[in-house]
């Protein structure tokens, strides 16, 4: 029942940070080193700009993913690049609530690592959500808990810049009243995990042996 949504790998500062409840000043983009093209182009940190961008051009209830590639200025090593994948969830309807949320990462768990995974939440800061949580997976196969992402309650920060937004267009309010979720999770360290993947830096290495492999997978 999701809908998929592409954005620009090249982003405004608007839209990957300002949109999402991070101004200028506030301290939580240090949480995401960024390449900046100019003082106000970016190459995008996450996939989270396409919250705003969708929602401005659409009215709710609505359900989308959004997969894209997304950069991040910071040392690379097995388990960190510079440039990586995300797939980011998004729900934005009347009475969604963090039930909905739990219940969509547990379908998720269910689809990936069959019917004996569980699905935990832990408490942590993003600036976009509130309440903000880490979720992670159960993997009956290795058994052990996998951390995959991070996911929330729509902030209602984002929520009023975005009618904000759609005013200055001349576009009426819609965010009003509603509730909504997001989520995201890094796709490579889900395959890394499936097919017993030891560097991430595999993936961008070029290497024809590495990559022939997965021929047939999709």
């Amino acid at each position: 029942g999701f809908s998929i949504a592409e954005g620009p790998e090249v982003e405004l500062d608007y839209y990957n940070f300002e949109a999402l409840n991070m101004a200028k000043d506030h301290p939580s983009r240090d949480m995401q080193a960024t390449f900046y093209v100019t003082e106000t182009l970016l190459l995008r940190t996450h996939t989270s700009p396409m919250q705003v961008r969708y929602m401005v051009a659409h009215t709710p209830p609505f359900r989308i993913v959004v997969p894209g590639r997304v950069f991040r200025f910071e040392q690379t090593d097995a388990t960190h690049e510079a440039v990586f994948h995300q797939l980011e969830g998004l729900v934005v309807g009347e009475g969604i609530t963090m039930a909905h949320l739990k219940g969509a990462i547990y379908e998720l768990a269910q689809a990936l690592f069959g019917p004996d995974s569980k699905v935990r939440f832990q408490p942590v800061y993003f600036p976009f959500v509130e309440p903000g949580a880490q979720f992670a997976v159960w993997w009956p196969e290795g058994g052990k808990w996998l951390e995959l992402g991070g996911a929330g309650m729509v902030h209602p920060k984002v929520f009023q810049a975005v009618d904000a937004y759609r005013e200055r267009l001349g576009l009426p309010s819609a965010y009003r009243g509603v509730t909504g979720f997001a989520f995201g999770l890094g796709v490579e360290r889900l395959a890394m995990l499936r097919y017993g993947i030891p560097d991430i830096r595999y993936f961008f290495g070029g290497r024809l042996k590495f990559l022939e492999q997965f021929k047939g997978v999709l």
